[in-house]
């Protein structure tokens, strides 16, 4: 039953498609099928297929005193390193805090993601009785940036650096 569901769903886009392609190239009068004519709608924009095609954009970046700066930009070689919110831009700077952390409580230890037998330990976001917590988890097979090699990793990390997970995880 599922597969039939999947191929009706994807006959029906093809439909929609198809109509859409011929409405939208002007092929067919369509005045009696919208309630105004074709040529009154807002034409749909194209979404960017490069970051160079964002052309002007608004945004945030980390500046080298880790300071997030604010401001107007191009999508220019010069400007990927600019982030679409302030929260993004907090977040990105307190990974890299968290990173260097990281690295200093695991040493080299490095997670096996194809070793579904070794533990891996994590902090993540979770939703729950209407809020947002800070749970440790353990996993074989879910990848997550920082993983710690042992629950007490990671129960350090969340205790000393609450405040740095809370903007990792956008709180």
């Amino acid at each position: 039953m599922p597969n039939t569901v999947v191929i009706l769903h994807s006959m029906i886009n093809d439909l929609v498609a198809e109509v859409y392609h011929i409405l939208y190239e002007n092929e067919v009068k369509s005045d009696h099928i919208f309630p105004v004519p074709l040529s009154e709608l807002e034409e749909i924009k194209e979404w960017p297929k490069t970051w160079e095609d964002l052309g002007e954009m608004k945004g945030y970046f980390i500046y080298n005193t880790s300071e997030i700066i604010s401001g107007n930009f191009t999508g220019s070689r010069t400007n990927r390193n600019t982030f679409a919110t302030k929260a993004q831009a907090e977040s990105a700077l307190a990974f890299a805090q968290l990173s260097q952390l990281h690295k200093a409580i695991v040493c080299d230890w490095v997670p096996d993601w194809s070793d579904t037998n070794q533990s891996k330990w994590a902090i993540y976001r979770f939703w729950m009785h209407s809020k947002n917590v800070l749970i440790i988890g353990e996993y074989l097979r879910d990848f997550y940036h920082l993983a710690f090699q042992t629950e007490e990793q990671a129960q350090f990390s969340l205790t000393h650096h609450r405040e740095l997970w809370e903007k990792y995880w956008m709180f």
